[in-house]
């Protein structure tokens, strides 16, 4: 009952300042992300005719980061919440795995093209959205545990399929794959990020719309139920919404890894367990945060790219054992 009490005393006016400030911060980091790369660049000449081929690389990478950030960190706080399992995250139903082997189909048809690649992982994607949920039971039986224990099946799946074209085709092939997997905001179309990253605002604001049921759910189903929450419709949002999210995020940039773990504990450990403001916070904080990294690490490293996956699993493994510690 002491949660119900925290999350009653959040006022709307509370909920706004958190908003706007998470919103400010965020502008702020894209803002002087901007200048950093192989090459500095002045804020107050960004569009210059000078530096127009440095920004018709850097918007679209800052942009993808942001929304990997932002869209994981979202779906990991609200999968967390649903399935009752500190270590969740958006790939646990195995949508990564599916839009891996999206890529590797298209790697082997020698399908031309990033967009191509792009639109036939994203559709292995989606298919793997539907069949998990008609394997889970529908909606007349959709249960998280049903939900939980198809994604592990077929993670394991996938797992299976990307191992045999690992080892089956060539060096190059794998290579390439294995690239895609750790993830890449680099040489994006600004068109496609601009579309994908306003698909990941709406979606996440959908999310945030079940932040109210979310608190309830937080202090178990039956208490959910008999508070008039509509479990089979809520179960349905969070699956739905929450898959179309890492859909698009891991068919754009890959399957980055850790973000959706790591930002929304953060969050929780220092601001409390009001969805309220959780998601809001995880959206904001999670975009800046791979900003960030991508930033230091293209600086730092210039003229070597590193995978961004790469570096949020280095700093997110150990984040994950001591959250798994504290569980046991």
């Amino acid at each position: 009952m002491q949660n119900t009490k925290t999350a009653n005393q959040v006022t709307y006016s509370r909920i706004v300042l958190y908003f706007l400030v998470s919103f400010v911060f965020s502008i702020v980091i894209l803002f002087f992300s901007l200048s950093f790369g192989g090459h500095f660049i002045n804020p107050f000449s960004f569009f210059s005719q000078e530096n127009a081929v440095f920004m018709s690389l850097r918007l679209p990478r800052v942009l993808a980061d942001f929304m990997v950030g932002a869209g994981l960190s979202v779906v990991g706080c609200s999968f967390q919440t649903y399935f009752r399992n500190p270590l969740a995250d958006p790939f646990i139903l195995g949508i990564a795995g599916a839009a891996a082997v999206g890529v590797a189909v298209s790697l082997f048809a020698g399908v031309s093209g990033f967009v191509a690649t792009q639109m036939l992982s994203l559709s292995f994607a989606l298919a793997t959205i539907f069949f998990v949920y008609w394997a889970a039971g529908g909606l007349n039986s959709l249960t998280a545990n049903s939900l939980i224990l198809v994604g592990v099946g077929l993670n394991f799946f996938f797992t299976s399929i990307i191992t045999f074209f690992n080892s089956v085709f060539s060096e190059s092939f794998t290579k390439d794959l294995l690239m895609w997997y750790l993830g890449s905001t680099v040489f994006l179309d600004i068109n496609l990020v601009m579309i994908s990253f306003f698909i990941v605002v709406i979606f996440s604001a959908i999310l945030y719309m079940q932040s109210g049921k979310l608190n309830v759910y937080l202090l178990g189903e039956d208490f959910a139920i008999n508070s008039g929450v509509n479990i089979r419709g809520f179960s349905l949002i969070i699956y739905v919404v929450g898959s179309l999210i890492t859909s698009v995020i891991v068919a754009m940039c890959g399957a980055i890894g850790f973000v959706g773990i790591i930002i929304p504990h953060i969050v929780k450990i220092i601001f409390g367990l009001d969805h309220r403001i959780n998601m809001i916070l995880c959206f904001f904080l999670g975009g800046s945060f791979v900003v960030v990294i991508d930033t230091i690490f293209k600086t730092v490293f210039f003229p070597y790219e590193v995978p961004i996956g790469a570096v949020t699993a280095i700093i997110g493994t150990p984040f994950f054992i001591y959250i798994l510690r504290r569980r046991i």
